[in-house]
């Protein structure tokens, strides 16, 4: 028995976020409009420094994000580490959930509901 949508849901949810990650640090336009700018140099020198500025507001946007993310204090072994420790808890809940669909509590209530 599972949740409408669980399964689901959360893949969705991931792929958003994946999408939005990569849109969020996706640098190789700036960086190319940059370059182009001074390659062509008929560009205004105010119109390469908003470029510039541009550039920089992106990194310090992605600065900020890189600190909000959740696991980046830790080292990839303390990570696998808790990995596998919530792995084990999520485990032991499906198994206890599994063992109380079969109490009687649950099991005749179900049978009472359909006449």
């Amino acid at each position: 028995m599972s949740l409408p949508g669980g399964s689901a849901t959360a893949t969705m949810s991931a792929q958003m976020a994946q999408a939005s990650l990569e849109k969020d640090f996706d640098f190789p336009q700036l960086v190319f409009d940059m370059i182009s700018g001074v390659e062509s140099s008929k560009e205004p020198k105010d119109e390469l420094l908003k470029k510039v500025v541009l550039f920089k507001q992106k990194m310090n946007q992605c600065k900020e994000l890189l600190k909000k993310m959740p696991g980046l204090d830790q080292s990839p072994e303390e990570q696998l580490r808790s990995l596998k420790q919530y792995q084990e808890e999520l485990e032991k809940k499906k198994e206890a959930l599994e063992k109380l669909k079969y109490l009687d509590v649950f099991t005749s209530a179900a049978v009472k509901k359909e006449p």
